[in-house]
């Protein structure tokens, strides 16, 4: 029989998944765009898709950084460009 602590991370890397979750808010801060901009864009023509963090009757919606910066890279981005296309 396996242990269930074998089949889950470590705690140290589920607390690194957390910390590289973006907020709309720091995701539309970055691209220097609204936070509703990045709802309406959210899943849509290669945007990455939101996450849900908490419980399902009131999750937190989040971005994984990696899919922001990948996006980004894709479409010829940087943090300075988007910061100053606002």
């Amino acid at each position: 029989m396996t242990a269930l602590s074998s089949l889950l991370p470590p705690i140290s890397d589920n607390i690194q998944q957390f910390h590289t979750l973006m907020t709309r808010q720091e995701v539309a801060a970055i691209l220097g765009v609204t936070p509703q901009t990045i709802s309406a864009w959210a899943g849509k023509n290669g945007f990455p898709e939101i996450v849900r963090v908490g419980p399902k009757d009131r999750p937190r919606l989040r971005f994984r950084r990696a899919e922001i910066e990948e996006y980004m890279r894709l479409h010829g981005l940087t943090v300075a460009e988007a910061e100053h296309a606002v």
